[in-house]
């Protein structure tokens, strides 16, 4: 299991066991969070695009940039994928 990613209903306590094998779930979310790193760079990053004495000022990302510099890293995606193909979600 993964550090921080069990939802209060996850909890051991309401475990109804093993559900068939053919079940299958119609949807899933996955939440990841930035690195420290990446959130510190962040919060610099705005508070730096709203600084009009800032080289950055209103100088704002395309949607790839701001992928590229905060996103997932590509090994943690393989990760995932990974996980998600053994397990069959």
């Amino acid at each position: 299991m993964l550090r921080g990613n069990l939802q209060p209903p996850g909890a051991p306590q309401y475990d109804q066991g093993k559900v068939d094998p053919s079940f299958k779930l119609e949807r899933i979310t996955l939440m990841f969070q930035p690195t420290a790193a990446q959130q510190a760079d962040l919060d610099g990053l705005l508070a730096a695009q709203q600084n009009p004495t800032s080289s950055t000022f209103h100088q704002w990302l395309t949607p790839e940039q701001y992928a590229d510099r905060f996103g997932i890293a590509q090994t943690d995606l393989n990760k995932v994928h990974c996980m998600a193909t053994v397990t069959g979600i």
